[in-house]
């Protein structure tokens, strides 16, 4: 029998669940690049508020840049249905709160499923400097990776040590963050559930315009727009972090 080699998984980069209580859950989805432990400060208080929880860990993230290499589009996406699901057959109600990547995934579960609200947070409308995937193909074959500041989406100093990321970014997974965001744009007429669009107008990672863009592409007869002002791409880990979660507390709770 072939055995396939175990992936190790970053300290604090694992998965969470919390399932005690079956009326409601929220299912909590992270960036590229991320992984849950950028998700738990907000579970935590989703918890406090009385939802049950799932962080899911997408495949090739929390572990080593080689194995998100070896990961797509088309993994991460299964993995946040599979996660879904894995929540609806203990909730009866679902909720979704997704950052960066993960509201694109967001949008697209909601698109595909009965959900009862979601959040998108620091969601991007489209890749900055989308041009350059033109030539994405002649520059891999002279590098397949280049350095990554995972320091660049947060404000909080004390916040940025304590960050989990990769210090490379496989070059070629941009392609498949930008068939995500071409996606979830598409879904977005699709989605008819109440949403909250939350951004901060300190983001460095994304198109500023990408929350005003969500919210007219939006199919929901609910939605509200949130703009933060003391926090850069990650949010939900920044200077902004408790507004926010009292914020998406109070949305699902509606």
């Amino acid at each position: 029998m072939i055995q396939k080699n175990k992936v190790s998984i970053v300290k604090g980069a694992e998965s969470y669940s919390n399932y005690f209580n079956p009326r409601k859950g929220v299912l909590c989805l992270h960036g590229f690049l991320g992984n849950p432990s950028e998700m738990r400060y907000l579970a935590e208080k989703i918890e406090q508020a009385g939802f049950s929880v799932n962080i899911p860990r997408l495949p090739g993230h929390g572990t080593s840049v080689d194995d998100m290499t070896a990961s797509d589009a088309e993994s991460w996406l299964t993995s946040g249905r599979e996660a879904f699901l894995e929540l609806a057959a203990r909730c009866e109600k679902i909720y979704i709160a997704g950052i960066s990547m993960g509201g694109c995934i967001t949008a697209i579960l909601a698109a595909e499923f009965d959900v009862e609200r979601i959040a998108i947070i620091s969601m991007p409308a489209s890749i900055t400097g989308e041009w350059k995937m033109f030539a994405l193909p002649l520059i891999t074959k002279f590098m397949q990776t280049i350095p990554n500041d995972g320091k660049r989406g947060l404000n909080w100093e004390e916040q940025r040590k304590i960050h989990i990321t990769y210090d490379r970014l496989p070059l070629a997974k941009t392609r498949d963050l930008q068939k995500i965001i071409h996606r979830a744009m598409k879904s977005l007429p699709s989605v008819t559930c109440p949403a909250l669009i939350i951004q901060s107008k300190g983001d460095e990672v994304i198109p500023q315009n990408s929350a005003e863009s969500i919210f007219k592409g939006l199919g929901s007869a609910e939605k509200a727009k949130r703009i933060y002002q003391d926090s850069n791409h990650l949010i939900i880990k920044d200077h902004d972090r408790d507004a926010v979660a009292s914020d998406i507390i109070s949305f699902f709770t509606r």
